[in-house]
């Protein structure tokens, strides 16, 4: 039977989703998790591969479990029991076997949050990436106006050890909120990712914000398809995966409810 988890974690104390021997992971816990239960060698697979520290509100995994399958409570209740508190299954659908968490995905969406002081909170140590408070916040809105929406090469914020087919992504939506608590999110959407590209873009981003570079510059560096005419890679704290999207699939059973996305002071 092949379950379909919806999973939120922390990845501060954690080495990305990957499975890596001697070194806690998101996926290296589930598999551990799994066998706890007396489920057999199992190795969920996840929509994305999080690098280590950045976090997730809804990561998406899939997972073929054996005969005679527990109930759906059993696996949400008995995971979250065997898994760190840093990572909670949230929700356990039962789904036919044509559905992959990451082949059969139509877009994902990051949010990256910057603290708007200086020092950060304590309590937001690792979520959160402190922001410098020159930081012109109605700038950052504007530079993101100059983004262009659409299929383009991504390659002025691919990493160079990025391992993608491709550096063509479908960005599908990119916008900015700022919290009740002053929080500022970055959201950005895209039919894939390359590595790093989020994290790229949010390093560039500030420094538009910071008056290092003209509010257009995001469109420059991609236009000009350069890594080396884009600012610094952001820290992993701020990055959240957010959200991942399917086209209508069967859900033949479901148990548990995906909380809201973010926090607030």
């Amino acid at each position: 039977m092949r379950l379909k988890l919806v999973l939120g974690y922390n990845g501060a104390p954690l080495h990305g989703w990957q499975a890596q021997t001697g070194l806690p992971t998101v996926q290296g816990h589930l598999a551990d998790a799994f066998a706890a239960m007396g489920q057999g060698p199992l190795v969920p697979m996840g929509a994305g591969r999080t690098d280590a520290g950045v976090h997730a509100w809804g990561q998406v995994a899939h997972v073929d479990v054996p005969e005679p399958p527990l109930p759906l409570v059993r696996y949400l209740t008995g995971l979250n029991h065997f898994l760190p508190p840093t990572i909670r299954v949230v929700q356990v659908a039962q789904v036919t076997e044509a559905f992959d968490a990451r082949r059969l995905a139509t877009s994902r969406r990051y949010a990256y949050g910057l603290w708007p002081h200086r020092v950060l909170r304590p309590d937001f140590y690792g979520k959160l990436t402190p922001m410098p408070v020159s930081v012109d916040v109605a700038r950052l809105a504007e530079a993101l106006e100059h983004l262009p929406l659409g299929e383009r090469d991504w390659s002025g914020f691919r990493d160079a050890e990025c391992q993608s087919g491709t550096p063509m992504c479908n960005l599908l939506s990119r916008r900015m909120t700022v919290a009740n608590d002053g929080v500022v999110w970055l959201h950005v959407a895209a039919d894939h990712f390359l590595h790093h590209m989020v994290r790229n873009i949010v390093g560039t981003w500030l420094e538009i914000g910071l008056g290092k570079r003209a509010v257009d510059d995001l469109a420059r560096v991609l236009d000009s398809g350069d890594r080396r005419q884009a600012g610094p890679t952001a820290i992993a704290d701020g990055l959240y995966l957010a959200e991942v999207t399917y086209p209508s699939h069967a859900i033949l059973a479901i148990e548990g409810t995906p909380w809201p996305e973010g926090f607030t002071a």
